[in-house]
């Protein structure tokens, strides 16, 4: 079993993108986030406010600097730096951004990727309407930032997901955020407001083969 929260279309909104994020690390305990674009570089912006609730990592060097005559206190505050710079790493080992129309052509952000959640394939795009066939036969999950209302449906035998916006001022919808629970047999998915209230949960049977890795 795998647990993994979806979200996009944050649009520079870092504080609905915290709240959600908070939620899904928290409470949740989600393994993985998935962004599907549209400001997804807003996580980087996340990471370092939650990293460092107390001022960025310059003022705790700067701190350490007005006591080098005090060596202890220099080794902690020392320690402090790097425990935060380590929390960091492991903070964006666990979101899977991708490129969203919104996005600027940044080299290191993919438009599509594939990722293995409990053993089952996992497309993130942009937009469903632009795959090819092949591409479309890659995963038996498809999530997508296409639209900014939430949306799930199965579709030839693939489940899309679209998990709706967090903070789209285009939209006429209420922001949403989701999470996906994978087992041997279902994909669990439930959708949530900013408020952090389930607004639909459902269960979807999963047909396809398992991907194995060789």
């Amino acid at each position: 079993m795998a647990l993994a929260g979806i979200l996009a279309n944050t649009y520079g909104n870092i504080d609905a993108l915290a709240d959600a994020c908070d939620f899904l690390l928290g409470q949740i305990g989600a393994e993985k986030i998935l962004h599907l674009g549209n400001f997804a570089t807003d996580v980087d912006q996340y990471i370092s406010r939650l990293t460092l609730p107390e001022g960025k990592e310059e003022d705790l060097l700067d701190e350490v600097a007005q006591f080098l005559e005090d060596q202890m206190e220099k080794e902690d505050l020392s320690l402090k730096v790097e425990a935060t710079a380590n929390g960091r790493k492991r903070l964006k080992r666990m979101f899977i951004k991708i490129r969203g129309h919104s996005d600027p052509n940044i080299p290191e952000l993919e438009s599509r990727h594939v990722e293995v959640i409990a053993d089952r394939l996992v497309l993130l795009t942009a937009e469903v309407d632009s795959l090819g066939e092949d591409e479309l036969a890659t995963a038996e999950i498809i999530c997508t930032s296409q639209w900014s209302r939430p949306l799930l449906r199965r579709d030839q035998g693939r489940i899309i997901l679209c998990p709706g916006h967090l903070s789209d001022p285009d939209s006429s919808h209420a922001p949403t955020f989701a999470t996906v629970e994978v087992t041997f047999t279902e994909a669990k998915f439930c959708f949530y407001n900013l408020k952090l209230q389930k607004v639909l949960e459902k269960a979807v049977p999963l047909k396809g083969p398992r991907f194995t890795a060789r």
